[in-house]
């Protein structure tokens, strides 16, 4: 951080007894468990992903646990970074039809998996000036989709990536999120959405979650807690009808779960 950016900080800090107490550097880090459960989807009209609905094959996928970490950085007069991954994959290991995915065609028979797997990176403006409100968040957030879809093809494992023209595919939407604080227990209350309301490319991901921080003689120093949450996450892509997804895109998405970990804010 430079002279002046410093100076400004502390010059703010000192004229403004409401965010007196913040830190110059806010940093989070936390990591847990997902459990999610795929209540729909499809791929095109052929393809369901769960146990019926397809006209040529159903994938019936389960969805496995996952892992999840998170983190933010803060700097005064800056916008806020929050990146979060998480894994979600789910499977099958009898499956046989013809699937395509992204303009590659697999005639599946055997096992296949549909990797949701994302990493979020999001840049907010964060406000932190209310008693009992530890932030009000506004912004922008990138998912980039890490997965693919594998599938047995003649023995082989095949795999084509959320990708078009060599390019991954990312999922740009509008970040909000907020938390207030319990004082008495040294609990928090949170939730967030990131939401894309837009034809051919929408998607809706929301959490609200608890957590719970331990009183810790190191807590001037450090904070750890731990948290729970449900999180919701619906996607209905339509390259056909986007300005910005490739033709081949089409994947319509819908998962649900909860989520345990743990966390460290300094």
């Amino acid at each position: 951080m430079s002279m002046k950016k410093t100076l400004l900080a502390m010059a703010m800090v000192a004229t403004a007894p409401a965010v007196s107490a913040l830190p110059l550097v806010d940093v989070e880090a936390g990591l847990g468990m997902n459990f999610n459960t795929l209540n729909s989807g499809a791929i095109g009209d052929d393809v369901s992903l769960t146990g019926s609905g397809g006209d040529v094959v159903n994938l019936d996928l389960d969805a496995a646990n996952g892992l999840y970490v998170s983190g933010r950085l803060g700097f005064p007069l800056l916008p806020d970074l929050k990146v979060r991954y998480e894994s979600m994959k789910l499977s099958n290991d009898n499956v046989n039809g013809t699937v395509e995915f992204f303009g590659e065609s697999f005639n599946v028979s055997g096992e296949a998996e549909l990797d949701m797997s994302h990493l979020d990176t999001a840049l907010v403006l964060s406000l932190k000036m209310f008693p009992f409100v530890d932030y009000l968040d506004a912004g922008v957030n990138a998912r980039w989709m890490l997965g693919g879809f594998t599938a047995e093809v003649g023995g082989q494992s095949q795999t084509q990536d959320f990708e078009a023209n060599g390019v991954r595919l990312f999922i740009p939407s509008l970040h909000l999120a907020g938390a207030v604080s319990i004082p008495v227990v040294d609990a928090q209350i949170s939730g967030a959405i990131n939401t894309l309301p837009v034809s051919g490319a929408s998607m809706n991901d929301w959490h609200i979650k608890a957590r719970y921080y331990a009183p810790l003689p190191t807590n001037l120093l450090a904070k750890v807690g731990v948290e729970a949450g449900y999180r919701k996450w619906t996607i209905d892509i339509n390259g056909a009808d986007s300005a910005f997804m490739p033709d081949e895109a089409v994947l319509n998405f819908d998962t649900s779960g909860v989520f345990v970990g743990a966390v460290v804010s300094f």
